[in-house]
């Protein structure tokens, strides 16, 4: 599967200059022949609190300016925004593919309460699993990669490939990088992560966008470069390092659940 990625200086709550961004960053990617196309966190706004004014209902401007932008490209989209419903808004993300068929969304479920997310946005309580070409893809938030019972949780669900879309600050760029690598090895699973470039909302974003491999290595960064990035990845990578280094097939659920830590 040739999977790809866009990083940019998301435009603070300048939803039409990110779609320019978008759509420029969607036709680049179909055209080398990627089948996902993975957007930052938030990707229409920037990190932004101001739910009054950049807040949407499901099928409002965003999510179709996505769903019809992955039909136009003949590109499956991994994007979200923040999503109202009834009293309440959710930091989500959605699978929009390329027929238009949409799935989700996943809503963040931890919001960052160190930095006020929680302020504003509720957390969800579900986990998004679901099939995508030869892998069963998994996507959680930002924040959501500092909880590594979510990931436990998802290759329960038989999840393979974890996909984290981001606004990560350039102050902890260290526990990014770690964490990702981490979440890699310890789920023995393909992990992406999507961060955006540049500043907004008072803060600066270093990138570092990354695939990382089951094993743990890191296969492609894209560092603090504006732009879309394509890779190929293959279902052998990881059936092979699984096979070779079984440690998920060695867990003790039944003695994790005595100490009230495994459901």
């Amino acid at each position: 599967m040739k999977i790809a990625w866009a990083s940019w200086d998301l435009v603070w709550e300048d939803k039409e200059a990110n779609f320019s961004y978008t759509r420029k960053y969607a036709i680049s990617a179909a055209n080398q022949g990627s089948e996902l196309l993975v957007l930052p966190e938030m990707f229409s706004t920037g990190f932004s609190f101001e739910v009054d004014r950049i807040a949407e209902s499901c099928n409002e401007r965003t999510h179709s300016f996505l769903k019809h932008l992955a039909i136009d490209a003949k590109i499956a989209i991994l994007g979200g925004y923040a999503l109202k419903r009834g009293e309440k808004v959710y930091n989500v993300v959605f699978l929009f593919d390329k027929d238009g068929q949409v799935t989700g969304p996943y809503a963040k479920i931890h919001p960052f309460s160190a930095g006020g997310e929680t302020e504003r946005f509720s957390g969800g309580d579900n986990l998004f699993v679901v099939p995508f070409k030869e892998f069963i893809i998994c996507p959680f938030i930002c924040y959501d990669i500092r909880f590594p019972e979510l990931f436990i949780a998802a290759i329960e669900s038989k999840a393979e490939f974890f996909i984290i879309p981001a606004n990560w600050p350039k102050t902890r760029r260290d526990h990014w990088k770690t964490l990702l690598t981490a979440r890699a090895i310890e789920t023995q699973s393909f992990v992406l992560g999507v961060n955006r470039i540049g500043a907004g909302g008072g803060l600066e974003y270093s990138g570092d966008s990354m695939l990382i491999s089951p094993d743990g290595s890191i296969i492609l960064s894209s560092g603090n470069i504006e732009g879309v990035f394509s890779i190929d990845i293959s279902r052998e990578m990881l059936d092979t390092w699984r096979e070779r280094f079984p440690a998920i097939n060695d867990k003790r659920p039944e003695v994790y659940r005595t100490w009230g830590i495994w459901t």
